[in-house]
């Protein structure tokens, strides 16, 4: 036998163990402990988006005629803390900019799944007023009254979304679906069952260089990928980030 195979199976386990153990029944229970006790206030738990020098030049060149994203932009917190969180916020404009729905939001009912502490719900909100009723799913959801009006978040899990059929015009997954495991699987069936009929899936993740997901192939009919997922190669070289919009047709 392979020493090979040993070794791939002690690092699964490793992985599953740092998902399951750590992540899931250490890590995020922990930051929602500090954030309902408001020992620690947390906004993110993603990467984030900073965009290069090119996109950077492009933005500043639209300031005569603002595109949605940049006037989005505008709405960032000013200070330290803005700067800090910039970033964060810039990757779920950047996720939900890939949708064509994205310059008509008026009234279009969204749902994040893996919303974790609520500030890309949060952000969505006041960057964007005139989308509809906004929802979020987390499996230790941050207290209600964190939330400003107009943002429901509840406990759940992405494999069960606890919704009915076609409730949704766009759902957001942000930097959570590689959390999933075994359930990734049923995540993504989920999400097609709870879309409406030309809703959208809105996605980002970090996912290893060797090839696409598995998971783009369990769609079949159900969604059409309209946008190719833009990849950056982290600096290791060893992994992507992946952004990318799918339509339930």
């Amino acid at each position: 036998m392979s020493l090979f195979i040993p070794l791939q199976r002690i690092f699964k386990l490793i992985y599953f163990l740092w998902i399951n153990l750590f992540n899931y029944l250490l890590l995020y229970p922990l930051l929602g402990i500090l954030q309902r006790e408001k020992i620690f206030d947390i906004h993110f738990l993603n990467f984030g988006y900073v965009e290069d020098d090119e996109e950077e030049n492009k933005k500043n060149s639209q300031s005569n005629s603002p595109s949605k994203l940049v006037q989005s932009v505008g709405n960032f917190p000013k200070g330290v803390e803005g700067d800090a969180l910039r970033a964060h916020c810039l990757l779920y404009e950047k996720t939900l900019e890939q949708c064509p729905l994205y310059e008509s939001l008026n009234g279009l009912q969204l749902l994040e799944v893996g919303c974790g502490p609520g500030g890309g719900l949060n952000w969505i909100k006041v960057a964007h007023p005139e989308i509809g009723p906004l929802y979020g799913l987390d499996r230790h959801p941050p207290p209600s009254d964190s939330l400003p009006l107009g943002v429901n978040v509840i406990s759940g899990r992405a494999e069960k979304l606890p919704f009915a059929d076609c409730s949704f015009d766009i759902l957001l997954n942000v930097e959570s679906s590689h959390c999933y495991g075994e359930g990734e699987k049923a995540f993504f069936h989920e999400v097609s069952r709870v879309l409406k009929k030309g809703g959208y899936l809105c996605w980002t993740d970090i996912r290893t260089s060797k090839g696409a997901p598995f998971w783009i192939k369990i769609f079949g009919n159900n969604f059409r990928k309209v946008f190719a997922p833009n990849r950056e190669k982290l600096e290791n070289g060893e992994h992507l980030y992946m952004i990318g919009c799918w339509e339930k047709i």
